[in-house]
Order: C-alpha cells, then sequence, then structure tokens
C-alpha cells in the first residue's frame, strides 16, 4: 500500500465532497466514478481537480486520479471509500472485488446494510480477501451511519459549495480490533 494515498468511489455530491476535503487535507487522492456516468464526471475527468467553498473548506482540490478504471482508482489505495446511497453499494461491490489488496480498509459511507452487500458478492467474485478479513487478518471493512458531508454541486458552476459537515458519525468496524 502507498502511504497517504486513498481511493473515492462515487462521483455524485457526496464524492465530491470526500474526496476534495481529503485532498485539501493533503491526501493523495483517486477518485473513481462507474463508466455509465462518465458524462456527469467529465471536468472532473478532464481537470483532475475540484474547487470548493464553504463551512468545512475552502480551495482547489488537486487529485492524483481522476478515472472510470476501477483496477487504477484501487490499487495501492490505504483505505477505499464507497460514497453512494445504498442502491450503489452493489455495483461498487461488482467492479471493485477483484481487484481489492490485502491490506486495504473499506469504508462505506454511508452504510445502511452495504456491508452485507460487499459480503455477499466478495464471496462470490474476490480472489481471498474477505475469507482473510474473517480470519481477523489485516483487513478491514468499516460503514459510517451517514455520509458526514452535504454538499451543492451545480454543472454550470465553477465551484461546489459545501452546506454543512457533520461532527459526529456512527463507525461499525470488522474486526473490532482495527478500528
Amino acid at each position: 500500500m502507498e502511504k497517504d494515498l486513498v481511493a473515492v468511489l462515487g462521483g455524485g455530491n457526496g464524492g465530491h465532497a470526500v474526496a476534495a476535503n481529503l485532498s485539501l487535507a493533503g491526501f493523495k487522492v483517486n477518485f473513481f466514478e462507474l463508466p455509465q456516468f462518465a458524462d456527469s464526471f467529465e471536468k472532473v475527468l478532464r481537470t483532475k481537480e475540484i474547487q470548493i467553498e464553504g463551512v468545512s473548506i475552502d480551495g482547489m482540490a488537486k487529485l492524483n486520479l481522476a478515472t472510470t478504471d476501477i483496477q487504477q482508482a484501487i490499487k495501492d489505495a490505504e483505505v477505499i471509500f464507497v460514497i453512494t446511497p445504498a442502491f450503489g453499494h452493489k455495483a461498487m461491490a461488482d467492479v471493485c472485488a477483484p481487484f481489492v489488496q490485502d491490506g486495504q480498509m473499506i469504508v462505506l459511507m454511508p452504510g445502511s446494510g452495504g456491508s452485507l452487500e460487499f459480503i455477499n458478492i466478495f464471496k462470490q467474485k474476490n480472489n481471498g480477501w474477505l475469507l482473510r478479513l474473517l480470519k481477523k487478518k489485516d483487513n478491514t471493512t468499516s460503514y459510517c451511519d451517514s455520509i458526514i458531508y452535504t454538499l451543492k454541486r451545480k454543472p454550470k458552476r465553477k465551484k461546489s459549495r459545501f452546506i454543512t459537515k457533520m461532527l459526529k458519525c456512527w463507525l461499525a468496524n470488522s474486526p473490532k480490533k482495527n478500528l
């Protein structure tokens, strides 16, 4: 794993907020969106930047990578943030399961039972990552009870605007010792 490299999966408002905030906090961010949504992600794919302002942080977030290639996005990332509504968890689990590496932490935000979706998909598609997780080796899955940011993003605007940032969020983790 590459230190301070994270992957953010999901190019909606929440994904933009998380990717920008982590980038401006000093992390190298790989930002991924599913190919079928590439049109709404075109500007970020082209510029690898997110301009953000609001209650949390202001600035131009420079991304390490913006892509629709999941293998590139998650390769060597310490943490993989899945930032989609619950109905998007299955699609993200489907695409990333074959490529998750030992030692990577997956964080679902919001969780909403998505960890069960990931477990089922990983049982079917993954190369043993889930089995090692269940044996409490070096992998971790976590999920937050909600997304921690609210963001307003308009295609015509040059900036994305933070509306609010949660100060507290419940986190579930497996295995417990890795929290």
